[in-house]
């Protein structure tokens, strides 16, 4: 799906991440959710020209959860870079529910075909976060992980640029978070992709 759709369909969607930070020693934790539905109404007509035709009237929704906690240490710190290399767990939770109605010339107790699909996935992480100190309040801060388990493959990667303030930071970044999974399953090749302005606290 390109960005026009996915927008035209959202119906909630919230990103948020925290972490925790004692010495060396950090403990982090990320939550993404998504909220898509749309619908589609199609005319079918009966071959011959026969009677007025028939409507097909599907209602699509979509609700995905990626939850990642984590626990890293600071291997590398310096005045010009900091780096933490962390192992944790990401769940990645979707369900997907399908209304089919038929309305034409067709007896008026046709049921409602109603369809679902769900799929819970667990994995562990390995990965390494940090920044790079630009000229002044300027920074750029990066992620890369990789993992697997109930996914054959996944991966996720961030990198941008922010500036601090004494309350905080502002931030600009690119992220990519991929699955891959193999055999005939609901999860194939899931892939969420985009540019976010993120806003961090400091307290």
């Amino acid at each position: 799906m390109d960005a026009g759709d996915i927008l035209n369909a959202l119906q909630g969607v919230f990103m948020g991440s925290f972490v925790a930070r004692k010495g060396d020693w950090t403990l982090l934790t990320d939550l993404i959710y998504l909220n898509l539905a749309a619908d589609k109404n199609n005319a079918i007509s009966i071959p011959g020209g026969f009677g007025p035709g028939v409507n097909v009237n599907t209602d699509l929704e979509l609700t995905g959860w990626v939850w990642t906690l984590a626990g890293g240490y600071t291997f590398h710190r310096s005045d010009r870079a900091n780096a933490d290399l962390y192992l944790g767990l990401r769940m990645l939770d979707m369900d997907t529910d399908a209304k089919l109605t038929l309305d034409g010339p067709l007896p008026p107790t046709l049921p409602t075909a109603n369809l679902s699909q769900s799929v819970t996935l667990w994995d562990a992480i390995i990965g390494v976060r940090g920044r790079v100190h630009l000229s002044g309040s300027w920074f750029a801060p990066y992620r890369f992980e990789v993992g697997t388990g109930d996914s054959a493959l996944t991966w996720q990667g961030m990198a941008g640029v922010g500036y601090g303030f004494d309350w905080g930071e502002v931030t600009l970044s690119y992220r990519h978070l991929y699955y891959d999974q193999s055999g005939d399953k609901f999860v194939q090749d899931l892939a969420f992709s985009g540019a976010e302005v993120g806003v961090n606290f400091r307290f």
